[in-house]
């Protein structure tokens, strides 16, 4: 297998939500501009990945369900 890309920053994120214990959901979208080498100029290429990674985050939003749909929310025992 050959492994083309790899996430760690957002690490700190999912375990500080698991660190909560509540069932939050997390969505991440990157913007890759490249392999971990030379092979590709990152500046030639960067606007056209954050151009990407927001058209992925912009339809995710659009797909989520609305609050109509949802039903009513629970109210926290605990204040936040």
């Amino acid at each position: 297998m050959k492994v083309l890309a790899v996430e760690m920053e957002s690490a700190g994120v999912f375990e500080a939500v698991a660190a909560t214990g509540q069932d939050i959901s997390i969505v991440v979208v990157r913007a890759i501009a490249g392999f971990a080498d030379d092979s590709v100029d990152i500046l030639d290429v960067r606007s056209e990945a954050a151009e990407n990674a927001v058209t992925v985050a912009l339809e995710l939003i659009r797909r989520l369900p609305t609050l109509d749909t949802l039903g009513p929310v629970d109210e926290p025992d605990t204040p936040v």
